[in-house]
């Protein structure tokens, strides 16, 4: 016969709360990091820790793209609204999540723009799933 411990029992008191109670939510504050190396162009490695973007991150990322949208219309009630350019956006979030883990400072920006792509892009699309960023705008209207 398996014993359950203290802490399988409050894991299932929670389960059983949150299925239980229309009003009750149960969070995990504990921050997602994941480790990132890049080699250096001088051959050195460096190790980096992308933390997962905090709600103020978001905030100021999605306040970049709308900033540089575009408004068009094409008749009497279409409108079409276009985002700004994403590129230098999906960097800048990139460069609030990216620690030194040696020095524990922040990548600046202007490092991360001199970055190839094929470097920025997976960090990015790992900041996304971690941070768990959801870009559906049907959620967004609820």
């Amino acid at each position: 016969m398996v014993e359950k411990t203290q802490e399988d029992q409050e894991d299932q008191d929670v389960e059983l709360s949150s299925e239980t109670q229309d009003d009750e939510f149960c969070f995990d504050l504990s921050e997602k990091i994941v480790t990132v190396r890049i080699k250096e162009t001088d051959g050195t490695k460096t190790h980096y820790e992308l933390h997962e973007a905090t709600e103020e991150v978001v905030v100021k990322w999605r306040d970049r793209a709308i900033s540089k949208a575009r408004v068009t219309s094409s008749g009497k009630k279409k409108v079409n609204v276009q985002m700004g350019d994403s590129s230098e956006g999906d960097a800048f979030l990139v460069s609030q999540c990216l620690f030194d883990k040696e020095t524990g400072y922040s990548v600046g920006l202007g490092t991360i723009l001199k970055w190839p792509s094929r470097v920025v892009k997976p960090i990015h699309r790992k900041l996304i799933e971690i941070s768990e960023i959801d870009f559906d705008e049907d959620e967004s209207k609820n």
